[in-house]
């Protein structure tokens, strides 16, 4: 199932296995490989969006790197106010959960996760 009542951009590839519910904006200028991305707001990728679970946004999810999920990431934004904003520079891997409550997360590098991440502040990481 592939749904979008908003605004979908892809200036590149955007192969779908799954199902893509799009309700927000979602710009991808690059590759995007998912089974289920489910978008209420924004998400910006300016590289290679892969997605083999589930990634949930509800606020602004914002790459210009790489992002790969193969477990679940939720990111949960305004008017929730349980994470506003996650940037990432690099590569970002999630193979189980990240959930983070916080106010952002910046990550500028790289983050792999294997199992679960629950923040409930801030999480930066620079390296």
């Amino acid at each position: 199932m592939t749904r979008c009542t908003g605004a979908l951009v892809v200036t590149g590839a955007l192969v779908v296995t799954g199902a893509l519910v799009v309700t927000g904006a979602q710009v991808v200028a690059g590759r995007t490989i998912t089974r289920r991305t489910w978008t209420r707001g924004a998400l910006v990728v300016t590289g290679a969006q892969v997605v083999m679970g589930a990634l949930v946004v509800t606020g602004a999810l914002v790459v210009t790197g790489a992002l790969v999920v193969t477990g679940a990431q939720v990111v949960m934004g305004a008017p929730q106010c349980r994470c506003r904003c996650t940037l990432t520079r690099g590569a970002l891997v999630v193979t189980g959960a990240l959930v983070v409550t916080g106010a952002h997360d910046v990550i500028i590098g790289a983050l792999v996760v294997t199992g679960a991440l629950v923040v409930t502040g801030a999480l930066v990481v620079t390296a």
